[in-house]
């Protein structure tokens, strides 16, 4: 019988990989993802930028929202792990 991971198993996980990146090292960098670059260029493209909210669940060190939110989109972010929200805040102020 497989055991699924809990709650705090996961946390634990993702708390050790922001600590200290091996797996997923663009999670680690400051750059927007192309994905979330070329959706702003269609939106962009459509003229529908103004007043935009967005909502990042699982928003890690904040690379996208902190992006967004310099695009002018009102911008919240949730992640579980209080490392990467740490370093999220530290790179939005910067």
């Amino acid at each position: 019988m497989v055991v699924p991971f809990t709650h705090e198993d996961q946390q634990r996980i993702w708390e050790a990989e922001h600590k200290n990146p091996q797996v997923l090292l663009q999670m680690d960098s400051p750059d927007v993802s192309s994905g979330v670059r070329k959706f702003w260029e269609f939106l962009a493209s459509e003229k529908k930028t103004e007043g935009l909210l967005g909502l990042e669940m699982g928003c890690g060190k904040g690379r996208n929202l902190i992006w967004l939110a310099g695009q002018g989109v009102d911008m919240h972010g949730f992640d579980f792990s209080p490392v990467a929200i740490a370093e999220a805040r530290l790179r939005a102020e910067h």
